[in-house]
């Protein structure tokens, strides 16, 4: 999936620029009877995306020792979509969006220095992700049924995260307490748009950062004493949408 959804926005960044040839004077005369597309209005939409991200895990209270550690999430994305455009002619469009959806944000990572034998679950702090947010704006230049954009603002998931050692032979070192919560941060990215001729659909494939900045969680040893895991949590994602104009 991701090497199609990479295509489609490959395709599209190829294309759009004939486009936007109109920046250049190189494009022709638009013909009468074709008016202006007016984006102005109201759309609901749906959209899939692969998203992959990064984990960074700080021990806090030195129960491996530093450095910190590093692992990667992929996941799946689908969310529905939703919004209100402002076009201004001759090519300016200002816009707000909302988007919630699943988002498939998992993935999990071993603490790296060791020797000897290794445990499945020896070290092992791990992501999973769930429903997901976003409250964004949007800027953009638009060329005939074009629309160049970029976007940002507010960004929220439902992710739970947990930290697990046993050692070779399965004693728990220590418990794999998770810790679930609603993490909030920022995204941000952009996309290209086009509008089909009949003024009420549109598609486009877009790239969008987040960040939910970090959350620390507390595992506890079978001696009863308390570990601190410190996780920030990005991601990327690549999608494409079919949106309806109402």
């Amino acid at each position: 999936m991701r090497k199609l959804l990479l295509g489609s926005v490959a395709a599209a960044f190829l294309v759009a620029p004939a486009g936007f040839a109109w920046a250049q004077g190189t494009a022709p005369a638009q013909p009468a009877d074709d008016p202006p597309v007016d984006w102005t209005g109201f759309y609901v939409g749906v959209a899939l995306g692969d998203d992959s991200g990064q984990v960074k895990v700080t021990d806090i209270d030195g129960y491996n020792g530093p450095p910190p550690f590093k692992y990667s999430t992929e996941g799946v994305q689908a969310a529905v979509q939703g919004g209100y455009n402002w076009w201004f002619d001759p090519c300016w469009l200002l816009g707000v969006e909302g988007e919630v959806g699943y988002f498939g944000y998992d993935g999990h990572g071993q603490y790296p220095p060791y020797v000897g034998v290794r445990a499945i679950n020896d070290s092992l702090a791990s992501v999973e992700g769930g429903v997901f947010a976003t409250a964004t704006g949007r800027v953009g230049v638009t060329a005939g049924h074009w629309l160049l954009f970029g976007k940002g603002g507010f960004a929220g998931a439902d992710l739970n995260v947990s930290y697990i050692d046993r050692d070779p032979v399965g004693t728990t070192l220590v418990a794999g307490t998770s810790d679930t919560g609603f993490r909030t941060g920022f995204t941000g990215g952009g996309g290209v748009e086009f509008m089909f001729p009949s003024g009420e659909w549109s598609a486009r494939v877009e790239y969008d950062y987040y960040d939910f900045g970090g959350v620390t969680h507390t595992a506890t040893s079978f001696g009863g004493s308390t570990w601190r895991f410190h996780h920030d949590m990005t991601s990327n994602a690549v999608k494409f949408a079919v949106t309806y104009h109402l």
